[in-house]
């Protein structure tokens, strides 16, 4: 059994008292770090730690109530594990709009370069898929696009359906592929 000192405090004795705690309380800490969490997995690693802590720590630890040692070191880390969580999504959320305001920043430079390379690559389409292509960066409709080809609507997303396939292909592997999503998102 724990073995008291002075001041009425105990300590662990043996694995046996050590596994009594453990059954005892890994039930009942493990549904307290899950209300802290709402995670399996991870309150069932902070319970594992506390007890780590608790075996590590077992000749040094002077322990008044057992129960309160335990409930608090589980709170304690499920608090420093929601911190850790909240710090990781702010850094991960700063450095998404880092990313986007330095490509926004950088779009109108991208933007002319890669409406240079698309003109480029326009000259190798096909003449309808070029044409639809033309209407299309103009701002015309798919329906207007129709009309002045005197296509079908449906014929008119194919050739852009294939426009756009044969750009992006040879985009890719450029700078200049995410400037012509941003730019070309609804196209």
């Amino acid at each position: 059994m724990l073995r008291k000192t002075s001041e009425n405090k105990s300590k662990i004795r043996s694995e046996k008292d050590f596994k009594r705690i453990y059954e005892e309380y890994y039930r009942s800490l493990y549904f307290y770090a899950k209300s802290f969490l709402k995670d399996d997995f991870n309150a069932d690693d902070i319970v594992q730690e506390t007890f780590f802590y608790l075996w590590k720590r077992k000749d040094e630890l002077e322990i008044q109530t057992i129960s309160g040692l335990l409930y608090t070191d589980v709170r304690n880390r499920c608090i420093n594990l929601l911190n850790h969580r909240k710090v990781k999504e702010k850094h991960l959320q700063y450095e998404k709009a880092k990313d986007e305001d330095t490509l926004d920043s950088m779009l109108p430079f991208y933007e002319e370069e890669l409406m240079r390379m698309i003109i480029k690559l326009v000259k190798h389409l096909p003449q309808k898929q070029k044409n639809a292509l033309q209407y299309k960066i103009i701002g015309y409709s798919i329906s207007e696009i129709a009309q002045k080809m005197l296509v079908s609507e449906n014929t008119v997303k194919t050739h852009l359906l294939k426009a756009r396939k044969f750009l992006r292909s040879h985009l890719s592997n450029t700078i200049y592929f995410w400037a012509f999503i941003k730019i070309f998102k609804n196209f």
